[in-house]
């Protein structure tokens, strides 16, 4: 059985786009360098121009594999929920210890990104607050660490 991929509607379009510029601009590229490879060939074991030209079809083509197959694993997460946290839910957390305030999207692990404040929801944070509603307060614990956030809002 395949696994689920969450992602949301912006992280299909994402990844389709990236399949569809690997499909027409990578694949030329490399069908350009195979030609000109052989083109230019004596000895085919010989031609290290060759050689890569094939190492870099073949990363290619398992990348193309790999994103169709999150396509066509995907679940798209629906938005809309606001009551409690969800997938897909964008959620304003006061870390306790230092009354810190963050807001983070929970999302699939393909599209997390830190950089974004956008976490994956097996991260330790989104598995503490997942089904928790505002005002309700969450121990996380990773590693050996815990600390507490509390949910100031949640949004669609």
């Amino acid at each position: 059985m395949k696994k689920e991929v969450y992602l949301t509607k912006e992280g299909v379009q994402e990844i389709e786009a990236k399949l569809g510029m690997l499909r027409r601009l990578r694949q030329s590229e490399i069908i350009h360098l195979l030609k000109e490879a052989r083109d230019s060939a004596n000895n085919v074991l010989e031609n290290t121009a060759l050689l890569y030209a094939k190492q870099e079809q073949q990363a290619i083509d398992r990348k193309i594999a790999e994103l169709e197959s999150i396509i066509k694993n995907a679940k798209v997460i629906t938005k809309g929920n606001t009551d409690k946290v969800t997938l897909g839910s964008k959620v304003k957390l006061a870390f306790l210890s230092d009354n810190e305030v963050e807001t983070y999207t929970i999302v699939g692990t393909h599209e997390a990104n830190p950089f974004h404040n956008k976490i994956s929801h097996e991260a330790p944070i989104a598995k503490a607050i997942l089904g928790k509603t505002v005002n309700e307060t969450a121990t996380v614990s990773h590693d050996l660490n815990e600390y507490q956030v509390k949910i100031l809002g949640i949004y669609a």
